[in-house]
């Protein structure tokens, strides 16, 4: 991922979910890159953002707009949960994956399984307040308490790089099942 065009995308997205008051944080390996690199990893392939779906879904109309205005293309996936839930956004060969992360109980869960129960299911406590970090020459939120996090999503070693690191450690089949949620089934996007 060509660093100059990632931090070009990424403080464009921020400008713009800043205005609107969109609160988000660095998520996954972005976030892995941030806190322990203080840059994004040279061989990540994307930028991870998250966004409590309670603030995601009711902006992303607007959001949508504003993003093709500073020239993304704009992907929504609104199946399984009928509502917008997350954008790819894509500009000068720099993927943004913006998530919106479900609450349930003491539970975050961001579906990924494109049609099946797969789900990555993070502690909520995460994603309450978050903690600031300098990153780009700007102040992000990621996840709190970030080493908890980190650790749970890529193990006690996710302060040594490695090339063959998996995220989402904490994926896991079968979460809509255990707590009654439907997947249907079916095309993924719309």
């Amino acid at each position: 991922m060509n660093a100059k065009l990632a931090k070009d995308a990424l403080l464009d997205v921020k400008s713009i979910l800043d205005k609107e008051g969109v609160k988000f944080f660095l998520d996954w390996g972005t976030c892995l890159g941030a806190y322990r690199d203080k840059k994004f990893i040279d061989w990540d392939y994307d930028i991870d953002l998250a966004i409590k779906t309670e603030y995601f879904v009711e902006n992303y109309q607007r959001l949508r707009q504003l993003f093709l205005n500073f020239g993304f293309a704009v992907e929504e996936i609104v199946k399984p949960f009928g509502y917008c839930w997350k954008f790819y956004l894509k500009r000068d060969d720099i993927s943004v994956d913006m998530h919106s992360i479900h609450l349930l109980g003491d539970k975050r869960f961001i579906y990924v399984g494109r049609g099946k129960d797969v789900t990555v299911v993070m502690k909520a406590k995460y994603f309450e307040k978050g903690q600031e970090i300098d990153f780009l020459g700007e102040k992000f939120l990621i996840p709190s308490p970030v080493k908890e996090y980190l650790t749970d999503e890529y193990g006690k070693d996710f302060m040594t790089p490695r090339k063959d690191i998996v995220s989402s450690l904490t994926r896991r089949e079968g979460f809509f099942k255990e707590n009654g949620l439907h997947i249907p089934e079916g095309e993924f996007n719309c």
